[in-house]
């Protein structure tokens, strides 16, 4: 298994490739960062070796300072239309059980442009997959975990991931709960008020989070989509499920969590149904370690 991070030999972008190497580091498996070429922008050969330079310092740096063991793959795809296909094969070939990709600079701030390789991935990726803002800083460690739960196999699963990272990473967990305006079940106001009143579901998965993690709940009464991009100013990451659909699982399509990874101002990390989850590595090694 390993973490792959796809990086754009267009923008040069290295926050992808940061945010999946602490992915890697937390998980402890190999990262893998996978570069699409294409050359058909003018001056190919001067753009390959920018590419090579760029990518020689990633590699320095991330085994310098984490000692991480770095793997790099340069894939050209001819024509342009075929770099998703390309990426996917990289991603199957690796072994990827997380993909770390960054929104395209196309479109307006803040969204994943239609159509580009990006959302083309998210849309038939198996695995887990994170999407990253454009101009994200990485912080210094995951301070608060959000995860968008429904009382759904797709919400549970997403609920348990976010729990995971919250105690390997030892961060405040937000469960949050969007409901629509006149839905039967919201709150009286427009948020959830100091009574504490809330869904019961969502009562039922907080009395069930794992002893230490610090957990504590909200409804949100709005669109869902636009209720979660509201708080994701205040996540370090923001966990969601998704129901997948057609041979591949595809994720984001024509979902709350497509419209929230393109308007999220913090990495949203999707969980397609019947993905199994990035951190499995690092469990079934602590699992070993106390037998």
């Amino acid at each position: 298994m390993t973490v792959l991070a796809a990086y754009d030999p267009q923008t040069l972008d290295s926050a992808p490739v940061h945010l999946a190497a602490a992915a890697a580091r937390l998980a402890n498996v190999p990262l893998v960062i996978a570069s699409i070429r294409t050359d058909v922008a003018p001056g190919p050969s001067a753009r390959v070796d920018v590419l090579a330079e760029e990518l020689d310092r990633l590699c320095a740096d991330l085994t310098r300072d984490h000692h991480s063991e770095v793997r790099v793959r340069i894939v050209k795809a001819l024509p342009p239309a075929r770099v998703t296909r390309a990426l996917q094969n990289v991603i199957d070939e690796e072994r990827a059980s997380l993909v770390v990709v960054g929104s395209s600079k196309r479109g307006a701030v803040g969204r994943v442009a239609a159509g580009t390789t990006a959302q083309r991935l998210i849309n038939r990726c198996a695995c887990p997959v994170v999407v990253v803002p454009p101009g994200y800083q990485e912080p210094g460690r995951l301070t608060t975990v959000g995860v968008a739960f429904v009382p759904t196999p797709e919400g549970e699963s997403a609920l348990r991931e976010a729990v995971s990272l919250a105690q390997m990473s030892d961060a405040g967990l937000r469960v949050l709960t969007a409901v629509t305006p006149g839905d039967a079940h919201a709150p009286a106001g427009p948020t959830m008020d100091a009574s504490g009143r809330t869904l019961p579901q969502l009562d039922a998965a907080l009395a069930e989070l794992p002893d230490g993690v610090r957990g504590e709940s909200e409804v949100l009464v709005d669109d869902p989509a636009d209720a979660l991009v509201s708080v994701s100013p205040d996540l370090d990451l923001l966990v969601m499920g998704s129901r997948g659909s057609g041979p591949h699982l595809a994720v984001l399509r024509g979902s709350v969590s497509r419209r929230v990874a393109m308007k999220a101002r913090c990495p949203v990390l999707v969980v397609p149904r019947g993905s199994t989850s990035w951190l499995a590595p690092r469990a079934q090694r602590a699992v070993t370690n106390a037998v």
